[in-house]
């Protein structure tokens, strides 16, 4: 899966367990039960860094759109995901799209929003495609992003629109004349939603200004006209969602992000009136990537995760429940178990360069060394084993880094960076040789150390390419596998599982040691 974030997932109306996730550059990843186990959907969709994704709401149909933030295009399925269809040439001139949404009263008018402010709709499932908001013609949109657009459920007329900076807009007429919205009070929001039987009744978030500390839930019962306060959220940087329950409109969700990063939930069973918040215990913040995702290797119920300015928490049933280890950084760019000893833990902090080390399972931390000192600004991976702890640290330019190596629990630091080009991304040991180290690199190869870190070669013919993680096969250690963002052909190396060209981004895997 990518290292990004998702920005979207779409459920099909028909079955709840067929679920389909954007994955950035590698296509769009499929769960038919109920994500369980996932499978890559690609023909056709090399590098197109899907970020949107809408199912069709119609009983049996098995059609999918999605669009990209990025401006690589708009596609359409009729199977599934088995095949997709370019759908820009039938008339997006702008394919940068900030949202994408199905009309809930006609499955084949689709309207994208581009990121400057226009909309473009069809009206025949894609082939053909008219701007029916253009910020060239101003229509009180000009110069500016539409961060959401929301159709009435009960009336395919009532059309809501939130334009950055000015707030929302409301059409009666399915887009040909627009009316601001001034009481709302809304300049910047992300989410709105409209009751499923009333147009009249909706929900907004409110995104607070420079000099606030605070976000609201605005409700209006009468289009728009006037407005109410129904959730003040302290310390929010913004309303993230809004969700209404189908079934019983009362009930209604939120979802915040507070001023440090850290992710809320808080829903409502008496249409506003009071709200309560449901994740007391886990922030919710992102995980960014594998290395701050840990599952203990000798206990696979005991996980510990670093978030971004969340806080490091730790599960010992599987992630049931979560608790914080309070002496522990908030932020952590890598965390590292000791397989010999699984009550030792490193990790790296994201503010400073420094390593952080417990021996009793997360419950208190010592500061081992600060990497500042040997000119780096940021860790940015760490590996142990038993009295062996490798760093890799970026700096002192922004590009390079330095690879340490200690042999005594971290207590003192040898540079082995030797001949490597940049800062190394990656680290594995081979489980049935400690000398056999592999590396990767971002952009400059992949490297191996046969004697520890003493002297490095590069694995020839490896992906020129953006590679995150680089994996042995536990089975076959002369086996590796590499997370990567492709960029050129290398007839040694194949995309494993995929049939595709070696210049696309996936799962590389070695195929002559």
């Amino acid at each position: 899966q990518s290292h990004n974030d998702a920005w979207d997932f779409a459920i099909d109306p028909n079955d709840s367990n067929t679920i389909f996730i954007p994955a950035n550059t590698y296509g769009i990843l499929k769960s038919e039960d109920g994500g369980a186990t996932w499978s890559v959907l690609y023909h056709g969709l090399n590098n197109t860094n899907a970020s949107l994704v809408v199912t069709s709401p119609v009983e049996g149909s098995d059609t999918v759109y999605i669009a990209a933030v990025e401006g690589t295009g708009t596609f359409r399925t009729d199977d599934s995901g088995e095949t997709w269809i370019y759908l820009d040439a039938g008339g997006i001139t702008h394919s940068h799209a900030d949202e994408l949404r199905i009309n809930p009263h006609d499955p084949n008018t689709v309207w994208e929003i581009g990121d400057i402010g226009i909309l473009f709709v069809t009206h025949n499932k894609g082939t053909n495609w008219t701007s029916s908001l253009n910020p060239q013609n101003g229509y009180g949109f000009r110069y500016s992003s539409i961060h959401t657009l929301v159709s009435a459920p009960s009336d395919e007329n009532t059309i809501y629109a939130v334009k950055s900076g000015f707030g929302i807009f409301r059409t009666r007429d399915g887009g040909n004349f627009w009316k601001f919205l001034v009481d709302s009070e809304v300049d910047y929001s992300y989410a709105i939603a409209v009751h499923p039987t009333d147009p009249n009744t909706l929900y907004s978030g409110y995104n607070p200004k420079l000099f606030q500390d605070w976000a609201m839930i605005r409700k209006s019962v009468d289009g728009g006209e006037s407005w109410i306060t129904v959730l003040n959220v302290t310390g929010s940087s913004g309303i993230t969602s809004i969700v209404i329950d189908n079934n019983d409109p009362d009930t209604v969700y939120a979802g915040s992000i507070d001023i440090d990063g850290r992710g809320e939930i808080f829903k409502t069973v008496n249409a506003g009136v009071s709200w309560t918040k449901l994740n007391s215990n886990f922030t919710m913040c992102t995980v960014m990537s594998q290395p701050q995702l840990v599952v203990d290797p000798n206990n696979p119920l005991v996980v510990y995760a670093g978030t971004w300015l969340g806080g490091t928490w730790k599960t010992v049933n599987a992630g049931i429940t979560w608790s914080r280890l309070l002496d522990a950084p908030i932020s952590a760019t890598s965390i590292s178990i000791d397989p010999t000893n699984s009550e030792v833990i490193y990790l790296s902090d994201r503010s400073t360069p420094t390593l952080w080390k417990s021996l009793n399972g997360g419950n208190s931390w010592e500061k081992i060394v600060d990497f500042s000192e040997y000119g780096a600004f940021l860790i940015n991976r760490v590996y142990s084993d038993g009295a062996i702890v490798y760093c890799a640290t970026f700096g002192p330019d922004i590009l390079g880094g330095k690879l340490y190596k200690s042999i005594d629990y971290g207590r003192t630091w040898n540079d082995i960076t030797g001949i490597l080009p940049r800062s190394v991304l990656d680290i594995v040991v081979d489980p049935h040789d400690s000398e056999t180290i592999y590396l990767a690199t971002h952009l400059f190869g992949a490297y191996r150390s046969m004697n520890g870190g003493n002297s490095w070669e590069e694995l020839v013919n490896f992906p020129d390419t953006g590679v995150f993680d680089i994996e042995i096969d536990e089975d076959n250690p002369m086996v590796l596998y590499a997370c990567a963002r492709g960029n050129e052909s290398i007839s040694e190396w194949v995309l494993e599982d995929h049939n595709t060209f070696a210049n696309d981004s996936g799962i590389y895997k070695s195929i002559d040691q």
